[in-house]
């Protein structure tokens, strides 16, 4: 009798070993993943980016439907990985070191930030004066060319 009580907590044991590895795997793959996605946002950004320094160099003319290419990619990526917030919260709250999860998050508020209309972005009055006091300053030629930018 003693020994089948032994035997039922050496299970339990076991279960619970087993639950508790296939979770950390679980986690494990999840960062995996966050980081195919944090490498995807980067990639989206650079080849943004260098659009826009062209366009803005005069090497390429531009074109709204390579912009929107560009929003279209933005938004896939931000609803994919909107989908991954909650379980990125799970395993925090379970004790989990997600090590990318910061730079997650950045990628999803600067995605966000990305595909705000700059009319609901500027929406404070500091933001607004500040934004217009830069403009001003281009316009006066006040400003530093940065990189051959102009």
């Amino acid at each position: 009798m003693l020994s089948s009580v032994a035997k039922r907590q050496i299970e339990i044991i076991d279960e619970q070993w087993k639950a508790n590895h296939i979770e950390a795997m679980s986690c494990w793959s999840f960062q995996d993943l966050l980081l195919l996605c944090i490498e995807t946002f980067d990639r989206i950004n650079r080849e943004d980016e260098g659009w826009r320094q062209s366009v803005f160099s005069g090497k390429y003319s531009y074109s709204s439907e390579e912009e929107n290419v560009f929003v279209g990619l933005y938004t896939n990526w931000l609803e994919t990985c909107k989908n991954f917030l909650a379980q990125l919260s799970h395993f925090k709250e379970r004790g989990y070191s997600v090590e990318c999860a910061v730079r997650f998050y950045e990628c999803i508020r600067e995605a966000e930030g990305i595909l705000t209309p700059d009319t609901d972005f500027y929406v404070s009055d500091t933001l607004v004066c500040l934004r217009d006091k830069a403009i001003d300053e281009h316009r006066r030629g006040e400003v530093e060319d940065v990189g051959g930018q102009g």
